[in-house]
């Protein structure tokens, strides 16, 4: 594969057409394999959503298209460990005003879940 400057490129970066970034590794979306927004813009308040529509038109006409999500995510999202009390927890929402936290395990860092508000509201019975 010829990469814009036309040197050769091999490897796993050449076969998924990657460029990955200085800052953090993340590789950059290829501009020809961006999607317009109208592809995933419907209106779903006019009628009953169509999943059948949305398997055949959208997902099996850009089954190989690259969809970058990284302007929506969070970098750094608040996490609680396995190991926090019921209080502690609760005290992060309040002090952060959070929907969702993450769960971790501080032995090695993998994610075990996520808690909501919901979840905290179901248990204390609110």
């Amino acid at each position: 594969m010829i990469d814009d400057n036309g040197d050769e490129v091999s490897g796993h970066a050449a076969q998924w057409d990657l460029d990955y970034d200085n800052k953090n590794g993340f590789p950059d979306t290829p501009k020809h394999k961006l999607l317009p927004w109208t592809t995933f813009r419907h209106n779903i308040f006019s009628r009953e959503a169509d999943a059948e529509h949305v398997i055949v038109d959208i997902i099996e006409d850009n089954y190989e298209e690259w969809i970058d999500l990284r302007p929506y995510m969070i970098e750094s999202p608040i996490a609680v460990s396995v190991h926090d009390k019921f209080f502690r927890v609760l005290e992060q929402f309040r002090i952060n005003h959070t929907r969702h936290m993450c769960v971790i395990d501080p032995s090695d860092g993998a994610l075990k879940g996520v808690i909501t508000r919901k979840d905290i509201f179901a248990y204390n019975g609110l």
